[in-house]
């Protein structure tokens, strides 16, 4: 399937909830596009936030947490950073680290969003 396809079917899954099946092809789509465009570049850092945002609503708060953290690394990294995303990465990586109840890093998280923002 193209990158196109899949992420299509992503959308589609996370739209009506089914949130476990949309991580799946969020993974999908990250690797498409690593193979597609490499390890730099937005589209990267789109696709770990999807995979993250997805993993995230689906509970599994381990897999946001590292595919979040790519996200902000790879962002950090980009020439141009962009700031607006640098400040939803770290306040998707807040809202995880708060739906699995580690609010101390949490509070530390959501103040590096803000400072972004």
């Amino acid at each position: 399937a193209s990158r196109v396809e899949v992420y299509g079917r992503f959308r589609k899954e996370f739209e009506a909830g089914r949130y476990e099946a949309a991580a799946t092809l969020a993974q999908t789509y990250l690797e498409l596009t690593e193979k597609e465009v490499g390890t730099q570049g937005e589209d990267l850092q789109i696709a770990c936030m999807n995979l993250a945002t997805a993993q995230r609503e689906a509970g599994d708060y381990v897999g946001a947490e590292a595919s979040y953290l790519r996200a902000i690394a790879l962002a950090e990294a980009s020439p141009r950073p962009r700031i607006e995303r640098l400040a939803r990465a770290n306040a998707g990586l807040a809202a995880t680290y708060c739906a699995g109840k580690r609010y101390d890093l949490a509070v530390a998280r959501f103040d590096r969003a803000i400072a972004y923002g």
